[in-house]
């Protein structure tokens, strides 16, 4: 949990204008948004993806925003339709 904080962090301070995320760049000022929503689910959900992610990640820093990043705008759907199925 303590890289995935890092990451945040890193984000914030250093005032990015752009980053990397999903093979594309978004805006830093729209990351920061994104990332000020981030709760616990969604760390820990993050924690579950790079746990359970069938091959070696490469650049760890990226993969943790983009997965940050999707699930702040999907986490919701994505328990919704565990609960359906």
């Amino acid at each position: 949990m303590d890289n995935i904080v890092d990451v945040i962090v890193d984000v914030f301070v250093n005032n990015y204008e752009r980053i990397k995320i999903n093979n594309g760049e978004i805006r830093g000022d729209n990351l920061r948004t994104i990332l000020l929503k981030v709760n616990m689910s969604h760390i820990n959900y993050t924690i579950d993806v790079i746990k359970s992610y069938p091959t070696k990640i490469t650049n760890l820093r990226n993969f943790i925003l983009s997965v940050l990043y999707n699930a702040v705008l999907t986490l919701d759907v994505h328990y919704q339709n565990l609960v359906h199925i």
